[in-house]
């Protein structure tokens, strides 16, 4: 299950993206606002240009406890070799990428453009329910995509915001190419987003 499941369906397509030229003062700002641990840092000629992390702002950050003054730009802080992984990549060969390296996220690179954000705190919650969805006896395993809030474009992101439903037939409301609205956003409950599409896992 989890080698058929790509890092596509769990990545990240909104987050905040710096520049260089940024006063770290304000990257720091917008990852206490947005609640990021890691933006992309993106250059004058649109390509990827580093990463800022948590980790990152640290230095910055104690520097400012001690002198009372913010010094320096993102790009005095960044990491410049950032490793990458292909939107293609399954879940599972992502996992040993996560598992060899101590980041907490990977930039989605499709022809050398940054399509999104893996978080390590996403891909165990993924695999998390896949595993624990292959173990069930149920015969149909069904994931509810929730719109993404600022509703760019349709995606199951993140994985906090899908339900996962078992089922040992297909209900027949469910099919292929239409949406129900009204009974999927009865199956999804409480979450508040609308329910915009349904896709079978297996």
């Amino acid at each position: 299950m989890t080698t058929e499941v790509g890092i596509e369906h769990i990545m990240r397509i909104e987050f905040p993206r710096l520049s260089p030229s940024m006063p770290i003062r304000e990257a720091v700002a917008v990852f206490a606002r947005q609640h990021v641990s890691a933006a992309p840092v993106i250059g004058e000629d649109g390509g990827l240009a580093g990463i800022l992390t948590e980790k990152d702002c640290f230095r910055p950050m104690l520097n400012a406890s001690y002198y009372q003054q913010w010094d320096g730009r993102v790009a005095d802080f960044m990491t410049r070799e950032v490793r990458s992984l292909p939107v293609d990549l399954d879940l599972v060969s992502a996992a040993e990428g996560f598992l060899s390296r101590s980041h907490r996220v990977y930039p989605v690179m499709r022809d050398g453009d940054l399509v999104g954000l893996l978080h390590r705190s996403d891909l165990f919650a993924a695999i998390l329910a896949l595993s624990e969805q292959g173990n069930a006896s149920a015969g149909v395993s069904m994931l509810i995509a929730i719109r993404p809030r600022s509703g760019r474009r349709d995606a199951i992101l993140p994985v906090t915001t899908t339900v996962l439903l078992l089922a040992p037939h297909r209900p027949k409301w469910m099919s292929r190419g239409k949406r129900s609205m009204t009974n999927a956003r009865t199956l999804a409950g409480s979450y508040s987003a609308p329910v915009i599409r349904v896709s079978l896992l297996a």
